[in-house]
């Protein structure tokens, strides 16, 4: 068994899924270590094998974050096998003792393929947690409007900062330089995994053609599927002021990114929280976000610009306020607001819920 922190003495034992792609789990891992609690690695797909095999006299938990990604397959009949497999793994899990803990990043998965059976997964998740923690209040509103009611702890713990996880951004000159961008043009940069839900389309329509004049736009992440990354293409070719950056952007190229926009656009079209946007702010870069879940809280005034999702002109006038802004001045407000978000208060705070957990 792997463990993804060093400490691995305390009371209760956390089984968590690692991501290759994305530090959260890891870094939170590593802070609960510190905490005293032993953090180990669940594997993606449960068992009853593995839950058999893995029984302890300790109490032990098992801590959800992309619960998806056990139960998704390529086809709908996969899909529907796994759920099922997955549904039934929960219900062992909670008579062997095991409890459930899940964070809602998100309401779905991402590439949300096969609605009815997500949200049976979903709803059959909400029912075995003895807790469920959510970025934000309105975060936990929507999981419950979404998937009923529940008797289960609930908690806010904010999503952790990224400051110096990726470097300092680089200097803007040398940033372009490297990507290839003009140094005297503003630069709204979109960057993460390229889905359909993160509107990205919106964005190349509202900045394409003469709608931004001293401006262009930077896409840059991998796409989720190639047919999806060819309709990008085939989208931004039809501007001269849209770039698209259609492939993963290793680490230490990230600080290059974000040091060479001017302000970042997140233009979804459903989410409940974006660790794009607390990156953006860790990075010191101001963002452009729609009213939706818990982005509000996360754009406080002076590190970014909110628009109304169902406004047709609203990404647009957003993007024109930054364009006339000075949004260098807006660093500092968005490292500060950044740094207010630490991991160890995260870790501190799941591992309260955990002791309420275990205690109930």
């Amino acid at each position: 068994m792997s463990v993804l922190s060093a400490e691995t003495r305390g009371a209760a034992r956390v089984f968590m899924v690692p991501s290759p792609t994305n530090p959260y789990v890891q870094i939170l891992a590593g802070c609960l270590g510190a905490e005293g609690v032993e953090v180990c690695t669940m594997p993606r797909r449960l068992s009853r094998e593995w839950l058999e095999a893995n029984l302890s006299e300790r109490e032990s938990i098992l801590h959800f974050h992309w619960p998806s990604y056990s139960y998704t397959a390529t086809t709908r009949l996969e899909t529907a096998d796994l759920v099922g497999a997955w549904l039934e793994n929960l219900d062992l899990a909670q008579r062997l003792g095991y409890r459930v803990v899940w964070t809602a990043h998100n309401l779905y998965p991402h590439d949300c393929q096969y609605p009815d059976l997500q949200h049976q997964a979903r709803v059959g998740l909400v029912k075995h947690c003895a807790a469920i923690i959510g970025h934000c209040r309105a975060a936990l509103g929507e999981v419950e409007r979404a998937f009923g009611a529940t008797d289960a702890v609930t908690a806010v713990i904010p999503h952790g900062n990224y400051i110096g996880v990726y470097g300092d951004p680089w200097q803007i000159a040398a940033a372009r330089d490297f990507l290839g961008l003009s140094s005297a043009i503003f630069i709204y940069l979109f960057f993460g995994r390229l889905r359909p839900y993160k509107g990205i389309e919106d964005l190349i329509t509202a900045a394409g053609g003469s709608s931004m004049p001293g401006s262009e736009v930077l896409i840059a992440g991998h796409p989720a599927s190639a047919a999806y990354g060819r309709q990008l293409l085939t989208a931004v070719g039809r501007h001269d002021n849209i770039h698209i950056h259609p492939f993963f952007i290793p680490d230490p190229e990230v600080p290059a990114y974000f040091g060479a926009a001017d302000v970042v656009v997140l233009p979804y079209q459903e989410v409940l929280s974006s660790g794009a946007a607390i990156l953006a702010h860790s990075l010191g870069r101001p963002v452009i976000v729609p009213e939706v879940g818990c982005l509000p809280k996360m754009v406080p005034a002076g590190t970014g610009w909110l628009y109304d999702p169902h406004d047709k002109d609203g990404l647009r006038d957003a993007m024109r306020a930054a364009l006339n802004s000075d949004t260098a001045k807006a660093a500092k407000p968005c490292l500060d607001f950044a740094a207010s978000f630490t991991w160890k208060d995260a870790a501190a705070a799941a591992h309260r819920v955990y002791a309420r957990v275990m205690s109930r």
